[in-house]
């Protein structure tokens, strides 16, 4: 498969979509394991002219390609079906070498939170409360519009549908449920991320942003300088909330975190609380889950890659 030339570690992380047709708005979930992106769960679709919201779906070009093995004619987007309301978004995507190596390289680094934490503990500062809180002035405005990571379809080794290889319900659980609220909007939440809601809108046609309750966003490790359309409100029984732009969501499962990203700028991160009793077989259980997950449906026990965290057979 072709490649997508990476991008200079010093340019801004403002990608316009560089496929032929590629859906408006895109997020990434992202599944790390030994160092590398074991996975990515990819949510994406199109506002329509006419009114309405449609997947961003993919398809083999072959159409009578086995759907649980890599396509050796690619993939090409699917926008004719509709979004409804109910539905469960997101696939499994396996990514190439090199567009896993520009991810690992370009978008994994929190050491921002690093620093800023290393500065209030010196300081003898906590997480900052409500109160406290402001959007950063010099980033008021900024719009928070196109921002998609450098990944082309023709990166795509393989797409897999989302099923229950992994203990704890982890994979079922990085799905989005969408809730229609107009033609113009929509929301979304995720079983893992309790309290938190995507929004998509016509508005700002090809950005996600995500929003947290405040009691919640305070037990996260967080740094909003430099991020545009920050916004607090208040919502539903009058809960305190803040909003921000978000392009993907880094879960670590060799360090038990989550990150939460704009492009290149860590936004916020959290250690999953696994129990310590469980983490040795939910360890194990991960291991195997994303080795099938990797592999394809179709890839049967026995069956060997060109190596572990390699192109699989037949993806060129």
């Amino acid at each position: 498969m072709s490649s997508f030339t990476s991008p200079p570690p010093t340019s801004t992380p403002v990608f316009p979509p560089h496929d032929k047709d590629s859906p408006s708005f895109h997020f990434w979930t992202f599944i790390m394991r030994d160092n590398d992106v074991s996975a990515g769960m990819r949510n994406a679709g199109k506002w329509d002219p006419n009114g309405s919201c449609k997947a961003g779906l993919l398809r083999p070009v072959n159409k009578k390609a086995d759907p649980g093995r890599p396509s050796k004619e690619g993939y090409e987007y699917n926008h004719e079906v509709e979004g409804k309301d109910g539905d469960k978004l997101g696939c499994w995507v396996y990514l190439s070498d090199e567009c896993r190596r520009r991810l690992r390289e370009g978008y994994t680094d929190a050491s921002n939170l690093d620093e800023k934490m290393e500065k209030m503990k010196r300081e003898g500062k906590k997480l900052k409360n409500f109160a406290d809180m402001e959007p950063d002035a010099a980033a008021a405005g900024m719009t928070y519009g196109g921002r998609h990571l450098p990944i082309s379809i023709s990166e795509y080794v393989y797409f897999n549908t989302v099923q229950n290889r992994m203990p704890l319900g982890l994979e079922k659980g990085f799905q989005i449920t969408a809730n229609k609220v107009s033609n113009d909007e929509w929301t979304g939440q995720v079983p893992h991320l309790t309290g938190q809601v995507f929004k998509w809108k016509r508005s700002t046609p090809d950005g996600v942003v995500v929003s947290f309750t405040v009691e919640d966003w305070v037990t996260w490790e967080n740094d909003l300088k430099g991020i545009p359309g920050v916004r607090f409100f208040e919502g539903k029984k009058k809960t305190k909330m803040i909003e921000f732009p978000t392009t993907h969501l880094w879960v670590d499962f060799d360090r038990y975190e989550m990150v939460w990203f704009w492009g290149r700028k860590a936004v916020a991160r959290k250690v999953m609380e696994i129990p310590w009793i469980l983490k040795k077989p939910v360890d194990w259980g991960i291991g195997y889950g994303l080795k099938r997950l990797r592999r394809g449906e179709g890839y049967v026990e026995g069956e060997e890659d060109e190596g572990e965290g390699g192109e699989v057979e037949g993806s060129k």
